[in-house]
Order: C-alpha cells, then sequence, then structure tokens
C-alpha cells in the first residue's frame, strides 16, 4: 500500500463518523418552521424538544444567516461540493510531493545511463 493510499484510508475511517452523526442528527433533531412568508423550512440541529406541542411548526427562533446556514448543511449535495472543495488543494499537494519525488528518483536513476555498457574507447 503506497503512502497516498494510506491517507486516503485514514481520511475515510475519520470521515465516516461526521457522516453517521450527519444522519443521525437529521433523524433525530430534524424539524420544520414556518416563516412568515408562508415558506416551509427544514433543517436538524439540537434544540430543546417539547412534549406537548400543537402544532408541527417549532417557534424557536432563528436569523436569515442561520436559516441559510443550516439550509446548506442539511443539503446533501452542499456537503459534497464543500468537501470536493476542501480536498483538491490536498490532492494538489500529494500530486506535488509525488512528482518532486519522482522526479528526484528520476535524475537519481538516470544519473548513469546504460549500466550495462562498457566504457568507451579512446
Amino acid at each position: 500500500m503506497s503512502f497516498a493510499q494510506g491517507k486516503k484510508i485514514v481520511f475515510i475511517v475519520l470521515l465516516l463518523p461526521a457522516i453517521f452523526g450527519l444522519f443521525f442528527n437529521q433523524a433525530t433533531n430534524g424539524h420544520y418552521h414556518k416563516l412568515p412568508n408562508g415558506e416551509i423550512v427544514h433543517h436538524s440541529h439540537p434544540y430543546h424538544h417539547q412534549d406537548n406541542h400543537e402544532s408541527p411548526f417549532e417557534n424557536h427562533p432563528h436569523s436569515e444567516s442561520e436559516y441559510f446556514i443550516l439550509a446548506l448543511l442539511s443539503n446533501p449535495l452542499t456537503l459534497l461540493c464543500f468537501f470536493l472543495v476542501l480536498t483538491n488543494p490536498i490532492k494538489i499537494l500529494y500530486r506535488k510531493i509525488e512528482y518532486q519525488t519522482t522526479e528526484t528518483f528520476s535524475t537519481y536513476k538516470y544519473q548513469y545511463p546504460n549500466v550495462y555498457r562498457g566504457p568507451p574507447g579512446f
């Protein structure tokens, strides 16, 4: 197993609990809000559940920026794009490291070309 493959496995093992945490949060803390303009918003975050709640909508307040951030975090496509954007610089860094090590190895390897040939006669 190469160094890059080992890093990928470690990254995946560390990422799995975060993904399961998102699924658990969505299943246990998902709720709806009805905005003043009539729009219904679904998102999930830990909050104090009320047992004797008459309305299907929660009444704890959020600002517009909180609604926006919670909507982004609740959307799997947004999380996938965010993940790809974050991992792209890491991939570029690994490519540079791999290229530099390959280039160093190549210059060392080809320092003495045709090793099996005898010295030229003068």
